[in-house]
């Protein structure tokens, strides 16, 4: 006794859409998968994974966003401090290296000059934020 054989309609198909396919049987099981069909599913099916836990994970992070309670001892933060004795908030040796820096900058009459100029403003500077209360 003959299995049935099975068919396969391709939906690509022109011919399906304005009815003028042709029944032509095919067998399914001598079509075999392509090389690497097996990783791109892996593949897809990893980053589905991946960014449906990123979802997840940033939509509860955003629905148990409560507020910190004060600490029970509050930071001593002081008004004034040694080195802002002009008290504009800015470390007075940062405040007159950046007015230096633009002092050269403007008054740089030869190329050497303004690429020293330009070096001494890219250079790195370490700094310390001071909040006056706790920031969320």
């Amino acid at each position: 006794m003959r299995k049935p054989a099975r068919i396969a309609i391709s939906y690509s198909d022109p011919g399906i859409l304005f009815g003028t396919a042709t029944a032509e049987p095919r067998n399914c099981a001598d079509k075999k998968a392509p090389k690497g069909s097996f990783s791109r599913s892996v593949l897809r099916l990893i980053i589905m994974v991946f960014c449906w836990s990123f979802l997840a994970r940033s939509a509860l992070a955003k629905s148990f966003n409560i507020p910190l309670s004060p600490p029970d001892v509050a930071p001593l933060i002081g008004r004034t401090y040694p080195n802002d004795l002009n008290r504009t908030r800015i470390d007075d040796g940062l405040e007159a290296r950046a007015e230096m820096t633009v002092a050269l900058t403007l008054s740089a009459a030869t190329a050497r000059q303004v690429r020293e100029a330009q070096l001494l403003s890219d250079a790195v500077v370490n700094v310390e934020l001071i909040f006056n209360e706790q920031i969320t």
